[in-house]
């Protein structure tokens, strides 16, 4: 019988997966400077051949590549967007409830030049994390955030605008 390296180096590893992880995990810890500045200077000194390798990839997985980015950008929109409506994901205003009809709005209407400084409207969702979601957003639908926008509504939705009307007319 012949000694099959690779198919024993692969039942030892599942039968020790979880101590192997660990002990990786131990290496990287304490090695963590050592090879970062590794990396850092393999990068510096090899960027056409990772360059050509990046293109490669990129053109061989489009469709795979193109599937990853659209799951990690759905779960960070549904992580802003239940932060901002306190878990139950709606627009604050009509209480629509379908997610492709939604989108974070800036309360004080100054969305435009927010979006303009990060780069795009993905960026502000990914800005909002990082800053611990501040609360100058909320959840709102289409309609309610272009009804806002709106010149003549006062940074009001028209909801929000009728209601108010509805308001002065129980007053009276």
């Amino acid at each position: 019988m012949v000694f099959d390296r690779k198919e024993y180096d692969k039942e030892y590893y599942q039968k020790n997966k979880e101590k192997i992880k660990e002990q990786r995990k131990k290496s990287y810890e304490k090695n963590k400077e050592k090879n970062n500045e590794y990396s850092k200077n393999y990068r510096q000194e090899n960027k056409e051949k990772i360059k050509e390798y990046e293109k490669n990839y990129r053109q061989e997985n489009k469709e795979k590549i193109k599937e990853r980015d659209k799951e990690y950008k759905q779960k960070i929109k549904e992580l802003v967007y239940n932060h901002y409506s306190n878990g139950v994901i709606q627009c604050v205003c009509c209480g629509e409830k379908e997610i492709d009809f939604l989108s974070i709005d800036h309360i004080h209407n100054d969305g435009g030049k927010h979006r303009k400084k990060l780069g795009g409207s993905f960026s502000v969702l990914r800005w909002a994390i990082k800053n611990n979601f501040p609360p100058i957003f909320q959840l709102l639908c289409m309609n309610c955030n272009f009804s806002k926008g709106k010149k003549g509504n006062n940074c009001k939705c028209i909801h929000q605008i009728r209601r108010e009307e509805q308001e002065k007319r129980k007053v009276k």
